[in-house]
């Protein structure tokens, strides 16, 4: 389930909510193909493949801050989220949960022909694995954590 709010507005900015929720079962799945919790399946920046199992549930929940003046034709996001993932039968440290929490600033200028780009600082409380910081930096090019268009207008091909 993706939700998010319509935009408010607070004073000189504009304020959104986004909420993403993700359940994912499996059955009887073979060993060493199991479900695995990290960065694609919604803990921003934890990429760790030994945390994995039958069943997953994802929380995430993201605050955007778009101030309404541009900046040399930037226009910005600030933003903070809560990524929860709680871990089901045979994950990691059974029934765990593994947290993310941070912070994060969107740039876009489409007349500069940067289409988006993305700095984010995660911080993973109660995290003691090996090989994992508690902590990571993610800088990206495209959005994973948003909603895709539907553009009807997209060139494709007609298949009969």
């Amino acid at each position: 389930n993706n939700i998010f709010s319509a935009p408010l507005r607070a004073g000189k900015c504009v304020v959104r909510h986004f909420v993403n929720t993700n359940v994912i079962f499996g059955f009887l799945i073979p060993k060493g193909q199991e479900l695995i919790v990290n960065d694609n399946n919604g803990i921003r920046g934890f990429y760790y493949n030994t945390a994995r199992g039958d069943r997953s549930y994802t929380f995430s929940y993201q605050l955007n801050f778009y101030p309404t003046p541009t900046l040399l034709t930037f226009s910005s996001c600030f933003f903070a989220f809560a990524d929860l993932a709680v871990s089901g039968k045979k994950l990691w440290n059974d029934n765990q949960f593994i947290q993310a929490y941070g912070v994060g600033i969107k740039l876009r200028s489409l007349k500069l022909g940067i289409d988006y780009f993305e700095l984010t600082f995660a911080y993973y409380p109660k995290l003691n694995l090996p090989g994992q910081n508690p902590y990571n930096f993610i800088a990206n090019l495209a959005n994973k954590h948003t909603y895709g268009r539907n553009d009807l207008f997209s060139p494709g091909i007609i298949a009969p």
